[in-house]
């Protein structure tokens, strides 16, 4: 068997051989775990995306905040009456809620934005 300098007892070519490869199956086990948690370009950019999407339907809901859109009575076709309501722009669909907060007079939204892979 061919030896590496064994006066000292350093290490055997087997030795090195059987180290080498643990250190290998060490590191390929942690790069693919560090790449595991990174999140897919594909996903993060639709999440994005959609998020843009939200952001642009309630600001057009606070751009029509007035006195005569807040009264659903006075304005019965306002965008900011209480209701559930459904919107498809592009490939999202957003769906909302808004409900009339009687102890603030303000209106809550609870949005969700679904899309098509």
């Amino acid at each position: 068997m061919l030896k590496i300098l064994k006066k000292d007892g350093v290490a055997s070519m087997v030795e090195i051989i059987i180290t080498a490869v643990i250190f290998l199956v060490a590191a390929v086990g942690i790069i693919s775990t560090v790449s595991m948690l990174r999140p897919k370009a594909t996903t993060s950019s639709k999440e994005i995306e959609a998020i843009y999407v939200a952001k642009d339907v309630l600001s057009k809901l606070r751009s029509s905040v007035d006195a005569s859109t807040w009264c659903a009575a006075e304005n019965p076709t306002s965008p900011l009456n209480p209701g559930y309501y459904t919107n498809t722009i592009g490939n999202f669909t957003v769906r909302y809620t808004i409900t009339a907060n009687a102890a603030t007079s303000a209106r809550d939204i609870n949005m969700t934005v679904n899309w098509v892979d």
